[in-house]
């Protein structure tokens, strides 16, 4: 008789045990997450990650007030701008424009021309290397427009190798393409994702 009411007393504790535990668990809450801080957070990741640029056409210039209009897709927009950025540029002109943020106002940095383009692409040839002499003293470059060969000095060529996608600065004369920078579109792309890094690490530590 004492054994079975042991072991009755001994189940009551286990079970009371049991339900205290899973009652203290259920006291337990996840820690409370707050909404707004979520769509900051969420806002400034996308901040980082967009590209400030705006392409469109030249809508109004204003030399007095240094400011420019663009029509863009969907709406136009107004920067403010220097002075100097718009010497070359004038109503109806397609552009790209680099913004920035400065003193509050959205500023445009840097405007590139459908004109600066076709400036930029005659002093450039953009493609992968074809072939490598060092020899002859030159370089192949296979592009949109087919292959172009110009002279480069061995010192250009020393880490270049065939199949590297590259940018060539060119200089013509006496009707003679020669190289005068070969850039590797890796070094590039490289250089354009740490100065990323860099802002989005300066713009962290100001916060």
């Amino acid at each position: 008789m004492k054994k079975i009411i042991l072991l009755i007393v001994a189940l009551v504790f286990t079970f009371s045990m049991t339900a205290f535990a899973v009652d203290k668990t259920a006291d337990v809450k996840s820690p409370e997450v707050n909404k707004s801080d979520v769509k900051k957070a969420d806002v400034n990741k996308r901040h980082h990650s967009k590209k400030h640029f705006l392409r469109g056409e030249v809508k109004a210039i204003d030399t007095k007030a240094n400011s420019i209009t663009i029509a863009g897709k969907k709406s136009e927009k107004t920067l403010a701008v220097d002075a100097a950025l718009l010497k070359d540029v004038k109503v109806g002109d397609k552009v790209v424009v680099k913004i920035a943020k400065k003193d509050g106002k959205l500023t445009a940095t840097k405007i590139i021309t459908a004109q600066d383009k076709k400036e930029f692409s005659k002093k450039h040839l953009r493609g992968e290397v074809k072939a490598v002499d060092t020899k002859a003293g030159s370089i192949t470059i296979t592009g949109k427009k087919g292959d172009k060969t110009v002279a480069a000095d061995a010192a250009l060529l020393k880490d270049v190798k065939v199949g590297d996608k590259v940018v060539v600065k060119v200089n013509e004369k006496d009707g003679k393409l020669s190289a005068a920078k070969i850039t590797n579109v890796k070094d590039i792309k490289a250089k354009r994702t740490a100065k990323k890094a860099a802002k989005v690490k300066k713009a962290a530590d100001e916060k």
